[in-house]
């Protein structure tokens, strides 16, 4: 049992942190998330907005819209497994 009397000696010899020393961790941790979650708001501000700049460019290079062809007219047939027409 001599490592556990050690253990207990250097239970003895640590001492928590001071309350001021872990408020101040928490605050700049509190400044960092709130400094990323507005980086990360202003990101996403900008590439909806260059979205949508870009969307309303030059009209030529928007697509056509589908317009239905003509109708299939006389008779259509489908071929078998062996190559014959039906």
């Amino acid at each position: 049992m001599p490592d556990l009397d050690r253990l207990r000696d250097l239970a003895d010899q640590v001492r928590p942190p001071a309350l001021e020393a872990l408020r101040d961790t928490a605050r700049r941790r509190d400044r960092r998330a709130a400094a990323t979650l507005v980086a990360g708001c202003v990101t996403v501000l900008v590439v909806v907005l260059g979205g949508v700049l870009l969307d309303h460019g030059d009209e030529r290079s928007r697509p056509q819209p589908v317009r239905p062809g003509p109708s299939p007219s006389g008779d259509v047939r489908a071929l078998s497994g062996t190559g014959e027409v039906k």
